[in-house]
């Protein structure tokens, strides 16, 4: 059985990783959020065993940090001082509400690496071509241009170093020059790709016929049934939770941690089960495989 989820619908897909997105920025509480990294991290896993994330980790988790180091020192509204820096008080309440965006950030990060592979182009324009074919195509090239970059940047950067121009090494002069002798390739390169791609689609006759079809026939299928099922009621009730005020954590002014209610435990329960839809019907789907071969 191949990895990832090419059994699910791509409407499928995008429902999940969109869902999933909102619930990491509604429920703002660091239990739901850290129940959230590690979910999304077994997605990945699932998808290629975590080899695209791994590229991205560093920098996810210098802009996560950044953020909950930063929050305290802008940010000093609380009653619980922790104590003073550079005569500023840092508070348990703005330091508790950096880890929160901390943890929100990395969700939507990490859950950006797994749609970046289940959701491909072909996907994309499949959903949104019919009605929106030149916004869809737009959207698509958009999405695509961060992994695309960074991998042609390793690309120029390899050949370039045999001409002794490497960012990384000698003086700050020296890297900044080179530096920019790489960035004007990356853009030459690609600019003109996206013209010979505008110039061939314009050929094919791309957006010129409403009426045109995909070269994937996707068909919802009852697995795609029984996904969207499992996450509208998982996720209808953690959204019906937070409109009543359940699966957040009150910062300020003042820091209040509450044990888990029994509302709580549901709403906590369903977002877990929000969460591992896509594993469990992949695991159904894996036993199938089997019994069939």
């Amino acid at each position: 059985m191949r990895p990832g989820y090419p059994f699910l619908h791509p409407f499928t897909i995008l429902f999940y990783f969109m869902g999933y997105a909102l619930l990491s920025i509604v429920l703002l509480h660091p239990i739901y959020l850290i129940t959230g990294i590690l979910g999304i991290i077994l997605i990945n896993y699932s998808i290629d065993r975590t080899r695209f994330l791994r590229g991205f980790l560093p920098f996810y988790l210098l802009t996560g940090v950044t953020i909950a180091l930063v929050n305290p020192l802008f940010t000093h509204r609380g009653r619980h001082i922790l104590f003073y820096f550079l005569n500023q008080p840092i508070t348990a309440e703005s330091v508790m509400y950096g880890i929160t965006m901390m943890l929100s950030l990395l969700n939507i990060l990490i859950c950006s690496a797994a749609y970046n592979q289940e959701m491909t182009s072909g996907k994309f324009l499949f959903l949104f071509s019919r009605a929106f074919q030149k916004t869809g195509l737009l959207l698509m090239l958009s999405i695509r241009f961060v992994p695309l970059f960074k991998r042609r940047m390793e690309e120029i950067r390899t050949v370039q170093m045999t001409r002794d121009i490497n960012p990384l090494e000698g003086r700050l002069r020296k890297r900044i020059k080179d530096a920019t002798v790489l960035i004007q390739i990356l853009i030459t390169w690609s600019l003109e790709e996206a013209l010979q791609t505008a110039d061939s689609m314009k050929a094919r006759g791309y957006g010129m016929d409403n009426r045109r079809g995909s070269y994937m026939p996707y068909r919802m299928r009852s697995q795609d049934f029984l996904t969207l099922g499992l996450l509208l009621v998982s996720g209808g009730v953690c959204i019906g939770g937070w409109l009543h005020g359940y699966g957040t954590l009150a910062i300020y002014p003042s820091l209040e941690w509450h044990p888990f209610t029994h509302t709580q435990w549901i709403i906590y329960c369903s977002f877990i089960l929000f969460m591992v839809t896509p594993l469990l019907i992949k695991g159904k789907e894996a036993q199938k495989w089997k019994f069939w071969n």
